[in-house]
């Protein structure tokens, strides 16, 4: 049992990996309160994320640079990164109650983030400030057929240096 209230928990996830995971799939997890991001992907090179419940991700994580997203994907390279953090997939997700965003994506590559159902940030501030879905300097990122309910920004999806993207049929429901 760990306590959620300790203070090491505020930099837990339920899923970590870091260089690895190479063609891997995540899928038919349940993740609940997790104190940072629930899936935390760095430097890995084709991974499906698919069919998850991800409930309250990023509890009592900081909520700078998609940590407490509830799946971050990243890579620590300074510049665009094309060799890792590479064709990562993130479909047919449910995610409810995320602190900051459900899908958070930087200095990645061919992105697909499609087919989820996004909902209820944890908190009213998260509501305002947090898009559902945000590609910090990605590349041939698809974002489609995501359905966002309760965030109240105005971007379902947010993109910053990022080029080469697809943004198809996401729904922004009220």
């Amino acid at each position: 049992f760990v306590d959620p209230d300790a203070v090491g928990y505020a930099h837990v996830n339920c899923v970590y990996v870091e260089y690895g995971a190479n063609w891997s799939n995540i899928s038919e997890n349940k993740f609940f309160e997790s104190g940072a991001a629930s899936v935390s992907l760095l430097n890995c090179p084709h991974v499906n994320v698919s069919n998850n419940q991800i409930a309250n991700a990023g509890r009592l994580g900081s909520v700078a640079n998609g940590v407490c997203a509830g799946v971050r994907v990243a890579s620590d390279s300074a510049s665009f990164n094309q060799t890792l953090s590479v064709n990562i997939i993130v479909s047919g997700n449910i995610f409810v109650g995320c602190r900051a965003e459900a899908v958070y994506a930087a200095s990645t590559s061919n992105v697909e983030i499609s087919n989820n159902l996004i909902s209820q940030p944890s908190n009213a501030v998260a509501s305002f400030v947090y898009s559902a879905i945000a590609l910090f300097s990605c590349a041939e990122a698809k974002v489609l057929n995501n359905s966002v309910s309760a965030y109240n920004t105005t971007n379902a999806c947010f993109c910053f240096n990022t080029w080469d993207v697809s943004i198809t049929n996401c729904r922004h429901i009220q």
